[in-house]
């Protein structure tokens, strides 16, 4: 998260069209502040996150907010009003502001408890930590949400798990309202045999053996082999997050860091 938190007034003090808001999240409860009004707000291209919502002044019952979910098929297009010149009810008495949140899950505290190596130490996990990116527009919008951009991810290593029968390197990727993806892994390594699996997850859901599944791909690599994995939202679900995993599973493979194993996913919009 951002801060401090990125001012919306100086774009307009610049004679600028409208406000980009684009920060990494630190969690589900991150709220950003804009003092200006706008009309339109769209989901910016570089979003992992797909579900954001929008509050603001209702001006209706005075006192309120009035609320609306941007995504990428789905902008707010039409007056809406900071209104600095009021006050939301309550003790806090903070004076109007457009209200910018995530919809979507985010946890990085969380970890898929079913793996028991993770409380014995044998599990190591990294997080890709979603950015929210919105735009904000002070002239008359685009007739049609701009798309978001596809998202590469590039890895060499996975996160050190100890080089110990059953541990498991993860890596947990953004995929918020995806809908298509390609998965490449190759295994670097001159003798050990890899296990890879690509799980998905909803962190709505929370931890239990009913949020992810293991149904997605999984696939032995043998020293010097490679695999790849095409995800389609269609047969395969949508998910908050990918989880890729090294090692483990009933071979009992191990992941060793010392070696690479160059990593790529491709997530885009488009169906197809």
């Amino acid at each position: 998260m951002t801060f401090p938190q990125p001012s919306s007034v100086k774009p307009v003090l610049g004679g600028q069209q409208s406000f980009r808001l684009t920060t990494e999240l630190a969690s589900s409860g991150d709220m950003y502040e804009s003092e200006v009004g706008a009309l339109a707000v769209v989901l910016g291209p570089n979003s992992d996150i797909a579900s954001v919502n929008v509050n603001y002044y209702d001006e209706l019952q005075p006192g309120y907010v009035a609320s609306a979910t941007i995504s990428p098929d789905r902008l707010v297009v039409g007056r809406i009003d900071a209104r600095n010149d009021t006050v939301y009810q309550g003790p806090g008495q903070r004076r109007g502001r457009i209200l910018i949140s995530p919809n979507d899950i985010w946890d990085p505290t969380l970890t898929p408890s079913d793996y028991d190596s993770f409380g014995a130490g044998a599990d190591a996990i990294e997080f890709i930590t979603p950015v929210l990116d919105v735009v904000q527009y002070f002239v008359n919008p685009p007739s049609v949400a701009p798309p978001r951009s596809d998202k590469l991810h590039r890895f060499q290593y996975f996160p050190g798990a100890p080089n110990i029968i059953n541990g498991v390197s993860w890596i947990a990727i953004p995929a918020y309202g995806r809908k298509s993806g390609y998965f490449t892994f190759y295994n670097r390594n001159a003798v050990d045999t890899i296990r890879v699996t690509v799980y998905g997850w909803r962190q709505s859901q929370g931890v239990s053996v009913d949020s992810f599944t293991d149904n997605l791909f999984t696939d032995d690599l043998l020293s010097t082999d490679s695999a790849t994995y095409n995800f389609r939202s269609s047969t395969d679900g949508l998910w908050d997050l990918f989880l890729l995993a090294l090692g483990g599973g009933a071979a009992g493979f191990g992941y060793n860091p010392a070696f690479a194993l160059p990593t790529s996913v491709i997530l885009s919009d488009d169906p197809e």
